[in-house]
């Protein structure tokens, strides 16, 4: 509350002394702030959010408020992450329902939560194909605690009875550990083939062999 005891509209300070008052600035305001810009680029990069919140507010804070403010930001947009994984068999149950031509799995290890690194992390596992078009298309994707011999196993498994047919099915990836020994057992070993660009990569990871250049 401010109230003005009497109006003085001459002053005896000069333009160049300023206020050095400081106000308290929780995570909050800063995130109310930044919800639009936050929901326009997802990526907006704390430096970033320092520098327009000094430019729009006159506003001078610490990288750790303009991150906690982006975190708030973030929720304001598409709520928690608890409530996003609340929301998973909701999902489920309309997947299945929107596609009932689909395949469709989902279950729940309780021991996921202790050998995952950290709250709701984990591994992204897809196979792709080519299209008609010569364009990548997403035939099966999971969401694992890690790229271990037992996801991998879950999720080639099922991925095998989503295609449902004896078909060959050529395989190509990295020839990780966990896939080279997932694929021999459930698929034909002799049709599982290195992706050029990771063996490119894998490659030109060791330093022994100078022969590499750069249009291997």
């Amino acid at each position: 509350m401010v109230q003005v005891h009497k109006y003085q509209p001459l002053h005896s300070h000069t333009t160049s002394v300023s206020s050095s008052v400081s106000l308290p600035i929780s995570n909050k305001f800063v995130g109310n702030l930044l919800v639009e810009k936050v929901r326009d680029n997802p990526s907006y990069r704390a430096m970033n959010i320092a520098k327009d919140i000094k430019c729009d507010y006159a506003l001078q804070l610490t990288y750790q408020r303009d991150w906690r403010g982006k975190e708030v930001a973030k929720v304001l947009i598409n709520s928690s992450d608890d409530d996003s994984y609340s929301r998973i068999p909701w999902f489920y149950k309309k997947i299945v329902e929107s596609n009932p031509c689909s395949y469709v799995t989902y279950s729940i290890d309780e021991d996921d939560e202790v050998h995952s690194n950290g709250k709701y992390q984990g591994k992204f596992l897809a196979a792709t194909t080519i299209d008609a078009n010569n364009g990548m298309f997403l035939v099966s994707f999971v969401v694992v605690p890690a790229e271990c011999l037992k996801d991998c196993t879950w999720f080639m498994g099922h991925f095998k009875e989503a295609i449902s047919d004896d078909r060959d099915v050529v395989i190509v990836s990295d020839r990780g550990n966990s896939l080279m020994d997932v694929v021999q057992r459930i698929f034909r070993p002799n049709l599982h083939a290195f992706y050029c660009r990771h063996l490119m990569e894998n490659l030109k990871s060791y330093d022994t062999a100078s022969f590499i250049e750069e249009d291997v």
